[in-house]
């Protein structure tokens, strides 16, 4: 009767891989991989232990997993001296905990990218503007305080004319009304290059 051992090495040396070579792959240790191959139940902690080595090793190469299961089943039922370890080494295969691993890896892998995404975004995008004063359009008055936000970063000017921008974003002028109908413009270029034009009409009374 076939072994599960025998079937594993036997596809293994088809393939020409060495221990060594599948303990890189699978991170199944070495000496897991040989006492499979010899039938050295005694090896691991646990039935279901080994069971999960069996299967993993099997599907590194591209067996049965439920075949070599039922052939590991029948092995271990017609022993009845098997015994198992008390004791799993922290360093032994554990899928659960790569599972785990690899979900954790991903999550990871999508925030950063989702947030370099919105970086990028920002980057290629034009500063925006935002008039906080006035908040009408006619006035009484010659002149008109005008309060704007935009990005920190950005160079604003206001009908040709240099402002400042704080370190909020936020810049401030006087815009005086000399027509009944005054065009203002105010344009905002990024760090990045990339420009904003906002027009306002103001009417004087």
């Amino acid at each position: 009767m076939l072994s599960t051992g025998s079937i594993l090495k036997t596809a293994r040396e088809e393939k020409g891989l060495t221990l060594e070579e599948i303990e890189r792959k699978t991170s199944i240790r070495k000496k897991h991989l040989l006492a499979v191959e010899n039938s050295d139940w005694a090896s691991f902690s646990s039935i279901t232990y080994v069971l999960g080595v069996v299967k993993s090793y099997g599907k590194f190469l591209s067996l049965d997993e439920e075949k070599l299961a039922a052939y590991f089943r029948r092995e271990y039922e017609g022993d009845a001296d098997t015994g198992f370890k008390k004791k799993l080494s922290l360093n032994s295969f554990t899928p659960t905990t790569k599972r785990i691993l690899s979900i954790l890896m991903l999550i990871i892998f999508i925030v950063f990218g989702a947030y370099f995404a919105y970086q990028f975004n920002l980057y290629l995008s034009p500063p925006e503007i935002k008039i906080i004063e006035p908040v009408k359009e006619e006035f009484r008055s010659d002149k008109v305080n005008l309060i704007g936000q935009t990005d920190k970063q950005a160079s604003v000017s206001v009908n040709g004319r240099q402002i400042f921008v704080d370190d909020k974003g936020q810049f401030k002028t006087e815009v005086a009304l000399i027509d009944s109908k005054n065009e203002v413009v105010i344009e905002a270029i990024g760090a990045n290059g990339k420009k904003t034009v906002v027009k306002k009409v103001f009417i004087k009374k």
